[in-house]
């Protein structure tokens, strides 16, 4: 079974997250690390650049999103990754439904992901299946499927706190997934990523979680009580498999006109 980081966050999630995707990609590289999910807040400008820096080092790339949502009039988080090439041209029709469709406040609402629900892999953050329990996880798995849904069970700061997650998780009936959400590389990089999201918003606390992009070792250590969120998490890499035709124009097909000088 391999280690596998399902939500990383490059500097493309604009004053959140710190890493340089080629600085990403190398780290995973030197953990020996077979593939890596990238996973940006609200957009997917990094994608392409990721995808190709993963091929050049043998590393299965995941492009994914971490997309700010609005069900049942609550505004949660949720992770999309795309599970195969239908899926990636699914995510891309989501994420610009959510910034073109609620200009001002990205988000998706329910009929985005009901329109969008194909191919495509969720995994529901502990902070939104507290706030959404059961009722939730019943929607999402309507939508996406139950083999599609998966509670994203993240390290915040004792294990007390992720049996607290997996109690939640077992209770709305999803399978678990182990996936820190990892927005800089080092941990002496925390005092760094809060002082840009304090640029973004001055009244952000200091995030107390210990957000570095952890090592095979570190990952297999914290969730060592849970092998079947490692095992799902490593069997949702093995699922992903994504190819992109890059290098050639793509023009759109539009009819002229008859009698169009």
């Amino acid at each position: 079974m391999s280690v596998v980081h399902l939500s990383v966050h490059s500097h493309y999630s604009l004053l959140n997250g710190l890493p340089k995707i080629p600085d990403i990609v190398g780290q995973a590289s030197v953990y020996g690390m077979e593939a890596i999910a990238l996973t940006d807040r609200n957009n997917l400008y990094g994608a392409i650049e990721f995808y190709k820096t993963c091929h050049k080092k043998n590393i299965k790339p995941i492009i994914g999103v971490d997309l700010d949502c609005e069900l049942d009039g609550g505004r949660i988080h949720l992770i999309f990754l795309a599970e195969n090439t239908a899926g990636y041209h699914t995510l891309v029709k989501l994420v610009s439904a959510a910034q073109l469709e609620e200009k001002g406040n990205p988000h998706a609402t329910l009929e985005h992901l009901t329109r969008y629900g194909k191919n495509l892999i969720v995994l529901v953050p502990e902070s939104a299946l507290q706030s959404g329990g059961t009722k939730l996880a019943t929607t999402l798995t309507d939508i996406f499927g139950t083999d599609n849904v998966f509670a994203r069970i993240g390290w915040n700061g004792s294990r007390e706190a992720v049996r607290e997650s997996v109690q939640r998780a077992r209770t709305a009936d999803l399978p678990l997934v182990a996936g820190d959400g990892a927005y800089y590389l080092k941990e002496e990089d925390r005092d760094a990523r809060d002082i840009v999201r304090r640029i973004a918003d001055p009244s952000a606390e200091r995030d107390g979680n210990d957000r570095t992009f952890i090592s095979p070792h570190q990952f297999e250590e914290r969730y060592r009580e849970f092998p079947d969120a490692l095992q799902n998490a490593s069997d949702i890499a093995k699922r992903v498999h994504i190819t992109l035709s890059l290098g050639s124009w793509v023009f759109p097909n539009f009819s002229i006109p008859h009698g169009f000088p």
